[in-house]
């Protein structure tokens, strides 16, 4: 003999892991980090192509290929996106190159100057490529050990209160439950 299924009320596990909308009341809510990775996905593609080109000299075989990478979010992903990391090793590599580069246009700014109000372009100083070399580097310094601090003193924090953090799928703003409410 089959048993009839009958509706079943959800269990108490499932019903304390469900938290209201703290501003339109509703429960249809759901964990940001969910809903920031099911709405994450990352793209890979590779294609090749063969065609025929025609020149003067006659028909001539192009052969070609590309591959594509990225990352695909929804825009709801996008909202509730994890607090991301001061990119601190990408400063810290990236500043001397713009030292330079910096330097060597203040360097060549300084010789148009100097060509403008009649001065021999040799007369260009040293110190003015030097200068901004080393002035990128100090304010390059500065800001690699700002993000330093920031990565290792504030991002966990921001971290932790993100994993905290729910949406509301009915109205679209996020929140963290009450200690009361988790608790029930």
């Amino acid at each position: 003999m089959l048993a009839q299924a009958t509706p079943t009320q959800p269990s108490a596990s499932r019903a304390s892991t469900t938290f209201c909308c703290t501003s339109c009341g509703s429960d249809q809510t759901q964990r940001a980090s969910v809903v920031y990775s099911s709405g994450t996905s990352v793209v890979e593609s590779k294609s090749t192509g063969m065609a025929v080109g025609l020149t003067k000299g006659g028909p001539v075989p192009v052969v070609g290929s590309s591959n594509t990478t990225g990352v695909q979010q929804t825009q709801l992903a996008q909202q509730v996106a994890p607090p991301v990391r001061t990119p601190t090793l990408k400063i810290a590599f990236l500043t001397p190159v713009v030292g330079v580069v910096l330097g060597l246009v203040a360097w060549f700014a300084a010789g148009l100057v100097l060509v403008a109000t009649s001065t021999k372009a040799n007369d260009v100083p040293g110190y003015v490529l030097v200068g901004t070399f080393l002035l990128v580097q100090a304010l390059g310094a500065a800001l690699t050990v700002l993000s330093f601090r920031r990565n290792r003193d504030q991002w966990p924090g921001l971290y932790a209160a993100w994993e905290r953090q729910w949406l509301c799928l009915r109205c679209g703003q996020t929140f963290e439950p009450s200690a009361k409410r988790a608790a029930a």
